[in-house]
């Protein structure tokens, strides 16, 4: 894809800032690049380059004396003795970088006579032609030099304008936007969590409104405990825990075995249900986890009868 644009840039060269050597044209960025465009190439066309000077510091240059019997070569060579060995200040034209100039022509600045002030077409003098090609990495410098007549005074002034024809060849990368599906179950399963007449919520595994208690922190024990509602403990040592004797419904505690000795949990006064798919749930008063099976353990809920925990996350129990 390609774009272009009419850019111009303008320099204005005063007593005040003559001395500072050459003086770079600036040359603006380019406006109409889209969004999400890489440039591919770019190129620069000068298709006006003129020089406004209105001097007044120095003497009147005479207007060329032509005669009847002068050729074309003698009229020229009285135009150009006018141009240059009048009272004159010299404007050179430089292209390059600022690290790196090269003079391509000069002009006379002159007091013209008859003339309040004087146009100089420098893209004649750079290229002979009405528009010239212009590399992408360089620019124009002006400088003023003293040739004999001195310098701008204050009175003078010069001013510079250069129309460009910018044209750039880009490419706009793709925008690629990922969307999560998302996922609908038509035909949820059914659970049925009726276990001897006691319903449980499956709001996080819990009921009353109580949240899971998976965010609490681990505690861990190497003796014999009192676990509290709502704790998560970590075995150690072969030890025995006491549940808590007057929990609410809803009440949770996990319970895992850090050790491969057995872990005993005792329920007294209340009682321990393990409940198994596709069998009948077994109540006792303790429980023993672990048996040689690190990490094993799970989660008691009390039902309101019962502490009710899953028999494959506590594998291997046995009850008295």
């Amino acid at each position: 894809m390609k774009a272009t644009e009419s850019v111009t840039s303008s320099l204005v060269i005063t007593s005040s800032n003559q001395n500072n050597g050459i003086l770079q044209i600036p040359t603006p960025a380019f406006k109409n690049m889209p969004e999400n465009a890489t440039k591919v190439s770019e190129s620069w066309k000068v298709v006006n380059f003129k020089v406004y000077s209105n001097i007044k510091s120095i003497p009147t240059a005479s207007l060329p004396n032509y005669s009847l019997e002068d050729t074309e070569t003698d009229r020229l060579i009285k135009s150009l003795d006018v141009e240059w060995n009048s009272p004159r200040i010299q404007l050179n034209l430089y292209i390059g970088t600022p690290n790196n100039w090269s003079i391509v022509g000069s002009v006379s600045l002159l007091n013209a006579s008859g003339y309040p002030y004087r146009i100089y077409d420098l893209l004649e003098i750079y290229a002979a032609k009405e528009q010239a090609s212009l590399g992408v990495n360089v620019s124009f410098g002006i400088a003023i030099e003293d040739v004999g007549h001195g310098l701008l005074s204050s009175f003078d002034k010069v001013s510079i304008l250069v129309d460009y024809l910018r044209e750039i060849s880009y490419f706009v990368s793709p925008q690629i936007n990922i969307t999560t599906p998302e996922v609908t179950v038509n035909n949820p399963v059914e659970i049925n969590n009726n276990i001897n007449g006691v319903v449980i919520d499956e709001n996080n595994g819990t009921n009353n409104g109580i949240e899971d208690i998976n965010e609490m922190p681990l505690l861990i024990k190497n003796a014999n405990y009192n676990p509290s509602v709502n704790e998560r403990i970590l075995c150690t040592s072969a030890i025995e825990l006491y549940l808590p004797a007057s929990p609410s419904i809803g009440d949770e505690i996990e319970i895992y075995a850090g050790v491969d000795g057995i872990i005993t949990v005792n329920a007294t006064p209340n009682t321990i249900t393990r409940v198994l798919y596709n069998s009948s749930p077994v109540t006792a008063n303790r429980a023993n986890i672990g048996r040689n099976y690190l990490g094993m353990g799970g989660k008691l809920i009390w039902v309101g009868t019962t502490w009710m925990c899953n028999g494959n996350e506590f594998n291997y129990q046995e009850y008295d």
